[in-house]
């Protein structure tokens, strides 16, 4: 029993002389010192120029440390306590060293420059003429641009140069001058050469005035001074369009009268002037393309053996009215040769003043169709006199409405003979029926009418 004691004692003192030579021989193992180390973590730095960044490495197996910083390129980037700031465009390696150890660590840096983000010409468009030379600036943004070079080009070399926004004119024409940048940034102006102006100083006409027919055309023959004007082209103008209008210097009469033609050259600077008289052609109506449509005083005046003479034509009846217009005066008339209609003298209404609105109305259907390609002279209702002379009131209305309505027509003419007979005197038998020489003024009122329509 002792014996086995003595064992297991023997046992556990080995054990603990095992335990101690390790404790022992770790503890010195520990107590060996380690070398600093350091590391910079990530590639290379890139920097912008004037940018700046502090750069911090990984240092381990020391506490107590000082670092001194180094810049393989001061001209690129420069360090100063890690913070590295961006000189130039290039690379720099910048390298970090533990002071009293062998124990460094290199970043390299690389400095872009600093593109330009627009350029801008202070003209887009511009127009020289042929002795005149000019330049172009332009405008790159940021101001802190380092890559500011530039490069000129022109698209139509036979036309301009261009030498460093310098532009010299070789002919007259268009090119585009364009700048740009290095980084493909990009601006253009559309350059005009001309011939330099001869401003025109006067204009004349080959007379002092002119006379044209209604029908006819006019050229007014200007020149103008000096003969080396650049621009002869003049604008024309008329001072009432409604008697002539004018184009190019050919006038043409619209109707009889006075009118003033311009002639301006193309600055609007010079201005000449000249009266243009415009006439009518005498035209003589015939009585025989006359035709008169009327009641019983028309039957009256159509009775006389001078108005036989005349050799006009008279659709009348007495007492007669719109019912008989309808039925019988308007399809006879529509039965007359083409000279015979070509003057229709009208005048109904005074034996039923107060159909004037179914008058208007037959007369405006006539007129756009039946009757369009012929001329309507519209006689007024002629003055009662006498007993009769209440009658004037509603003959008055009747022509104010008759006029109104239908002087609009191109194709009628309204002749006012009850203003006429007013003005000049007339004599009836009945207040009504007119006498020989009042119906002889009537019928020469009426030729008169038609004349004047023809002639102005």
């Amino acid at each position: 029993m002792k014996g086995k004691f003595n064992i297991i004692m023997y046992g556990l003192i080995l054990s603990c002389i095992i335990v101690v030579i390790f404790l022992f021989t770790g503890t010195k193992e520990e107590k060996k010192e380690l070398s600093p180390t350091i590391t910079f973590n990530g590639g290379a730095v890139v920097l912008k120029i004037g940018e700046t960044k502090e750069l911090k490495p990984v240092i381990n197996n020391i506490s107590n440390y000082t670092l001194s910083w180094n810049s393989s390129n001061p001209n690129v980037a420069t360090v100063n306590n890690g913070i590295v700031n961006a000189v130039s465009s290039g690379n720099a390696n910048i390298t970090a060293t533990i002071d009293n150890y062998n124990a460094s660590a290199t970043m390299i840096v690389i400095v872009n420059g600093i593109d330009p983000e627009s350029i801008k010409l202070d003209k887009n468009e511009l127009e020289l003429y042929i002795d005149e030379e000019s330049t172009l600036n332009y405008t790159l943004l940021p101001d802190n641009a380092t890559n500011k070079e530039v490069t000129w080009e022109v698209s139509n070399d036979k036309v301009l140069s261009i030498n460093q926004g310098y532009i010299k004119p070789l002919t007259v024409g268009e090119a585009y001058v364009i700048v740009k940048t290095n980084n493909g940034l990009k601006d253009s102006c559309k350059v005009t050469i001309r011939n330099r102006e001869v401003d025109v100083t006067s204009i004349n006409f080959d007379k002092d005035s002119y006379t044209v027919y209604v029908g006819d055309t006019l050229e007014i023959k200007a020149t103008v001074s000096p003969d080396d004007a650049t621009n002869k082209t003049l604008t024309w103008t008329s001072s009432d369009t409604s008697i002539a209008i004018v184009k190019d210097g050919i006038v043409t009469p619209k109707k009889k009268g006075n009118v003033t033609i311009f002639a301006t050259d193309s600055k609007g600077k010079v201005k000449k002037s000249v009266n243009v008289n415009v006439n009518k052609r005498t035209v003589n109506v015939s009585p025989k393309e006359i035709t008169i449509i009327g009641d019983s005083r028309m039957v009256g005046l159509c009775g006389y053996k001078w108005y036989k003479n005349e050799g006009g034509t008279c659709i009348a009846k007495s007492g007669m009215g719109y019912s008989w217009l309808t039925s019988t005066a308007i399809p006879t008339v529509n039965t007359l040769a083409s000279s015979k209609k070509k003057n229709i003298v009208l005048n109904l209404g005074v034996n039923d003043l107060g159909h004037i609105d179914r008058y208007i109305e037959k007369y405006k259907e006539l007129f756009s169709s039946t009757w369009k390609n012929y001329h309507i002279f519209l006689l007024s209702v002629n003055p009662t006199s006498g007993k009769r002379a209440d009658m004037n009131t509603r003959i008055i209305s009747f022509n104010s409405k008759l006029k109104s309505s239908l002087s609009s027509y191109k194709n009628v003419t309204y002749c006012d003979s009850y203003n006429y007979l007013k003005t000049h005197g007339f004599q009836s038998r009945d207040g009504v029926h007119y006498r020989e020489s009042t119906s002889k003024d009537i019928y020469e009122f009426i030729k008169k009418c038609v004349y004047n329509y023809y002639n102005g």
